[in-house]
């Protein structure tokens, strides 16, 4: 079965659905590693997107306040709006969460395969916060594993 990605009805207003659809669509189709990845993937992700600052409404103002994503082993499922009860919950500034795409490890491939998954996602936020950029994740303790699945899913680079 191939991986799919979908948004459902509704959501083809929210541009950051749009986005990280789009995202995780081409990273799928150009990396037979990330196709694998996300056939073994399963759980609900919230993303909720912090009020912009004063000033920048219109910027974010398409992009709703939370979406989620529904990973179903190989289906990804894009939801305006939240929707289920998460695994795992990302929480960020709207320059944060549009960022993820951009998110490319510091360590070489050969260690950053090497690290533990709760070793590597912990090291991916510290890395995050040294730039001062905010990004909270709920649920990191349960779900390490998923959490670096997801990040890896989502990065458009090659790691």
């Amino acid at each position: 079965m191939d991986a799919v990605v979908s948004l459902a009805p509704g959501t083809e207003r929210n541009e950051l659905a749009a986005e990280f659809a789009e995202t995780v669509r081409a990273n799928v189709t150009r990396s037979s590693a990330k196709r694998e990845l996300l056939r073994r993937m399963q759980g609900l992700v919230y993303v909720v997107v912090n009020d912009p600052p004063p000033g920048t409404v219109d910027s974010a103002a398409s992009w709703g306040g939370a979406l989620t994503l529904r990973f179903d082993f190989g289906l990804l499922t894009i939801h305006d709006g939240l929707v289920g009860r998460p695994d795992l919950t990302l929480r960020g500034d709207p320059a944060v969460i549009a960022a993820l795409p951009d998110f490319k490890p510091r360590a070489s491939l050969p260690v950053a395969r090497r690290l533990a998954s709760n070793l590597g996602t912990l090291w991916w936020i510290a890395s995050r916060r040294a730039l001062g950029e905010r990004l909270t994740i709920y649920g990191l303790k349960r779900r390490p594993g998923f959490a670096l699945a997801l990040l890896r899913i989502i990065s458009r680079h090659r790691w």
